[in-house]
């Protein structure tokens, strides 16, 4: 029983001389019990790609003074699914006083925007079960471009037009390559282009594009549709952008 007790020891003999009862107190105290502490309390991935995966990590330790027995780990929240365990060393195991283990967390969002869930750890601590509150931006790469289509016009001999590409979104762009396609693919090349194989957000790629009335051999890949006129022949072609 919890709290201070008392209590009174009377000894009886046959002896001569009197002895006062010795007087007993004593205070109860709670079993020793196991405490979980969560390291960091909560994670924060930051601005994460989609696609890719961030990684963080969450250290569990016994601070109590008997073994600690863990439950399986769990996510839970609107967007659980975007939030996965890399390792997990400890769901059904126990740990004993002052030991630790590790987590690895991994984020892949499923969207851009801000992004939320939660790591619930049970176990036989008071508190249980632990709450580790989760949260990541989602970010994707977004293409525009300065021309949805190039109009060459008439042209006797060979013309050049420019499209300017720029990455309008708020992560890394990569450009794959071009393609021309199409029934006058052949009569369209790119004869400049700035070349950088990645954008960061807000960059730009500067290609131009020529037309000529001689057969040419296609270089490079969808996007928009370049029509041209040559002598009363009209000539289209589609320039792909792989991304």
């Amino acid at each position: 029983v919890l709290g201070s007790r008392s209590a009174q020891l009377i000894i009886a003999s046959d002896a001569t001389n009197l002895v006062e009862p010795i007087g007993l107190t004593g205070s109860g105290a709670p079993p020793p019990v196991p405490a979980l502490t969560v390291t960091p309390p909560n994670l924060e991935f930051g601005q994460q790609p989609m696609g890719l995966n961030g990684s963080s990590a969450v250290v569990l330790q016994n601070t109590g003074s008997v073994p600690l027995h863990l439950g399986s780990l769990a996510f839970q929240g609107p967007d659980a699914a975007d939030f996965s365990l890399a390792t997990d060393g400890v769901s059904g195991h126990t740990l004993q006083p002052g030991a630790i283990g590790l987590l690895n967390l991994h984020f892949s969002p499923a969207a851009t925007g801000p992004r939320s869930a939660s790591l619930v750890i049970p176990s036989d601590a008071a508190d249980s079960p632990q709450v580790v509150p989760l949260a990541g931006i989602g970010t994707a790469p977004l293409l525009t471009l300065s021309a949805a289509a190039l109009t060459f016009g008439s042209q006797p001999a060979s013309a050049t037009q420019t499209v300017v590409l720029t990455n309008g979104g708020d992560a890394p762009l990569t450009i794959q390559g071009f393609t021309f396609s199409g029934p006058d693919a052949g009569r369209f090349r790119i004869v400049s282009d700035t070349g950088q194989p990645s954008l960061d957000v807000g960059a730009s790629r500067t290609v131009q594009i020529a037309f000529s009335a001689a057969t040419i051999q296609s270089r490079r890949r969808h996007l928009w549709t370049a029509p041209a006129h040559i002598a009363g022949v009209s000539y289209t072609a589609t320039l792909e952008i792989h991304d």
